[in-house]
């Protein structure tokens, strides 16, 4: 049972998302979540999702546990020790849970797929290629410290939309502050893991809140395509593309 979770951070990381989305979409008809169709009560829908915002939050200002483990200039060998003793707590919660829900009449095969539970007599069936296309961001300061980040297929296209290979988009950033000479500003970054930190977000346009006291800073960033379902098959980085924060 233990092997339904993935250990590795970046990989558990996405699986958390995609299954909390998936357990709280409500059903077509009624107000049912998919969760408590499967089994799951009420108050264990809500506690799944109260874990996921103590592992991630995606905001600089209020870092979660794998927010601050995944920035270099955060993490230390006690948020390996936090991510490590999380991960425990979240089995021990969710291994009975997806008993009950393996057990159940009525999973599908989008349910096992999602869970990470095999069908049984048949073999799991996976993406192999990975995502081709590039993630070209928009960004747009809007005050406040706030940067509005929309993901297109092209630089030519006139919306942020995901393709259809990806269900969100993953940005490499850094947020430094600038001065008023050339001389002054940061150095260029040379590649997503240059000091900076990951958010994997799941749709194409967002609002990322860096906070009053980063206005005026320079936001530098790498983007890329991702799947949460097919960790390992993500697109290429593109980049760096900045932003002047007011």
């Amino acid at each position: 049972m233990s092997t339904r979770i993935p250990r590795l951070f970046s990989k558990f990381h996405f699986y958390l998302l995609r299954v909390l989305t998936h357990l709280s979409t409500p059903e077509p008809v009624g107000t049912t979540k998919r969760g408590e169709t499967l089994g799951m009560k009420s108050a264990e829908l809500t506690q799944l999702s109260d874990m996921k915002d103590e592992w991630y939050t995606g905001n600089p200002a209020s870092p979660g546990i794998y927010d601050i483990q995944m920035n270099n200039d955060t993490k230390t060998q006690k948020s390996h020790k936090d991510a490590v003793e999380f991960f425990n707590r979240f089995s021990d919660f969710f291994q009975p849970l997806l008993i009950i829900m393996a057990a159940s009449r009525e999973i599908t095969r989008l349910d096992r797929e999602v869970l990470n539970i095999a069908d049984p007599g048949t073999a799991h069936t996976h993406h192999t290629a990975p995502i081709v296309g590039y993630c070209i961001p928009h960004l747009r300061p809007i005050g406040g410290g706030e940067l509005k980040v929309s993901a297109r297929i092209s630089a030519d296209a006139k919306r942020g939309s995901l393709p259809e290979d990806a269900n969100g988009f993953e940005i490499a950033y850094k947020c430094e502050k600038s001065s008023n000479d050339l001389a002054g500003r940061p150095r260029r970054l040379e590649n997503s893991n240059d000091g900076t930190t990951k958010v994997v977000f799941m749709k194409a346009n967002v609002v990322m809140k860096f906070g009053d006291e980063n206005a005026m800073s320079i936001v530098q960033c790498y983007t890329r395509w991702v799947h949460t379902s097919y960790p390992g098959l993500e697109g290429p980085w593109t980049g760096p593309y900045s932003a002047n924060l007011f």
